[in-house]
């Protein structure tokens, strides 16, 4: 894992320097070359999600309500990514208003996902005391 995490880390910062070394002389060529680095490492994102998926879905199965749990906990992940995602893509374009409005929608989005994990929580919990 370690391995594979270092890299990643290469692979981008090898993008980078490519793409600061082409910026000068061609900016169209360092552009292709910096989405070509994130589109690489989004690509094993989505692998390593798809890994977290299945370990955690493992995992759950031995809860009493693994499928609503598993469910809610992969979308407050996926809304939290997007939306740091989101935010970052409006800041390198400039709009840091924008950026730090999409990460409090994103806060929102998490915070909303998992009110129903809230309630299952506190159910559970009079359940015992009661």
């Amino acid at each position: 894992m370690t391995e594979d995490l270092l890299r990643l880390i290469g692979a981008a910062v090898l993008g980078s320097l490519c793409a600061l070394l082409l910026r000068r002389g061609n900016p169209e060529l360092a552009f292709l070359t910096g989405c070509a680095t994130v589109l690489f490492l989004l690509a094993e994102l989505v692998s390593r999600i798809l890994a977290i998926r299945e370990e955690a879905s493992f995992l759950l199965s031995q809860a009493p309500f693994a499928s609503e749990l598993g469910n809610a906990l992969f979308r407050i992940a996926s809304a939290s990514i997007v939306s740091r995602l989101g935010a970052e893509a409006a800041r390198d374009a400039g709009q840091n208003a924008v950026g730090y409005s999409l990460e409090l929608l994103g806060t929102a989005a998490a915070l909303l996902l998992a009110l129903p994990l809230l309630r299952r929580v506190m159910e559970a919990v009079s359940a015992c005391f009661l």
